[in-house]
């Protein structure tokens, strides 16, 4: 532990004509000028409207995490919840991390030195009210859901991350979502890089963005999602989608859904569609790094419910009925350490619970973590 310092299917092309086998951007991992810093933590946001500040937990000798540090990103978060998923993103070097400010429309840059996070710039997002991110290599996306608030409209922006971790905005990268309003609740590049996906829970479309070799989106497709109110994904390295439907909250009707992209034509084809869970608000989603499982965080009913994955991208459900683990108060954002650790949010209690992945995706509680603010923390991301 470190002492630190404090419905449309298809490509949508308009006048533009797009090979996308052809298509492929810098993916290179940005230099570290100074020593690269290789300590543990899981990371989130406070979401504070009246300061937003990143919260760090470290692993401790005992096991589980200590209790958080506070440092501040030079934003503000939102009055409420944001409604999303990736409200961090770590650099492919792990040495620096991107925040959103949902309140003052920015973007902070931290750089993970050997002493411990420096905010080096607060970047404008290039829209308003920015919910989720996204990074390949140099490039970072960001997805601004400004239909939420007064004249604002969604769209997404791009920017070019240079040699010190610092953004610079990426030209003609603004895209626009189905409508001005549409609820989106995360940006992701598919594994291949070639496309951006975002998912709108308004509209329930699944939009997806395909990317020219300078990164700039050229055509634009809108797919009807299998569920209503589709929310969290992830890909696996074979670029099988797989997205959670929340149902609008109802209860016990939330499912999940797996996609194989088809970034030539533009396409989603569904590979299990609407997998029940049992459980309420299945919102927030991740995947092991083994691509062998996926867990869905059901905000509605405090519960977690793991997939089995197979091959051809199909979705089995784990635990009995559809449940692999309780957790606490409003569980939301996940993130997977490898294939063998998770983590969950809580947000309607503050903590941080942790929980090892069993062979068989089950999964075993190991510690909670309390000490977050109860403003609607945003985000989680582990090194």
């Amino acid at each position: 532990m470190i002492d630190f310092v404090q419905s449309v299917r298809g490509w949508k092309l308009g006048s533009f004509a797009v090979l996308i086998a052809a298509i492929a951007f810098g993916t290179g991992v940005q230099e570290v000028a100074a020593q690269p810093s290789t300590w543990s933590a899981v990371f989130t946001t406070t979401n504070d409207p009246a300061g937003n500040e990143l919260a760090i937990f470290q692993p401790i000798a005992i096991g589980g995490l200590s209790e958080p540090l506070f440092f501040p990103t030079g934003g503000k978060g939102s009055s409420t919840g944001l409604g999303s998923q990736g409200a961090l993103a770590l650099s492919h070097d792990r040495q620096y991390l991107y925040a959103v400010n949902a309140g003052s429309n920015s973007i902070t840059v931290f750089h993970l030195s050997v002493n411990g996070p420096v905010s080096v710039q607060v970047m404008a997002s290039g829209g308003s009210n920015p919910v989720s991110l996204t990074l390949l290599g140099n490039i970072l996306y960001v997805l601004n859901a400004g239909g939420a608030v007064q004249g604002g409209t969604d769209c997404i922006n791009g920017f070019t991350i240079k040699n010190d971790g610092t953004l610079t905005a990426l030209k003609n990268s603004k895209a626009y979502l189905s409508a001005a309003s549409t609820g989106p609740a995360q940006i992701g590049f598919s594994a291949n890089g070639h496309v951006l996906t975002v998912t709108e829970k308004a509209t329930n479309f699944i939009a997806l963005f395909a990317l020219d070799k300078n990164a700039l989106p050229v055509a634009e497709s809108f797919v009807r999602s299998n569920g209503i109110t589709p929310f969290g994904f992830a890909y696996t390295s074979q670029d099988v989608l797989v997205v959670t439907e929340a149902d609008g909250g109802a209860a016990g009707a939330s499912s999940v859904s797996s996609y194989e992209l088809d970034a030539y034509q533009g396409f989603l084809h569904t590979a299990s569609h609407s997998v029940q869970t049992g459980q309420s608000a299945a919102c927030w989603m991740t995947i092991t790094d083994n691509n062998h499982f996926a867990y869905a965080a059901n905000t509605g009913s405090n519960t977690i419910t793991g997939f089995k994955i197979a091959a051809n991208g199909m979705l089995t459900t784990l635990g009995k009925n559809g449940v692999s683990a309780t957790t606490g108060s409003k569980p939301a954002d996940l993130a997977t350490l490898g294939s063998k650790t998770l983590y969950v949010l809580n947000g309607g209690e503050g903590s941080l619970g942790e929980y090892t992945i069993g062979i068989d995706g089950s999964l075993t509680s190991v510690s909670v973590t309390h000490g977050l603010p109860a403003t609607h923390p945003a985000g989680l991301v582990v090194r």
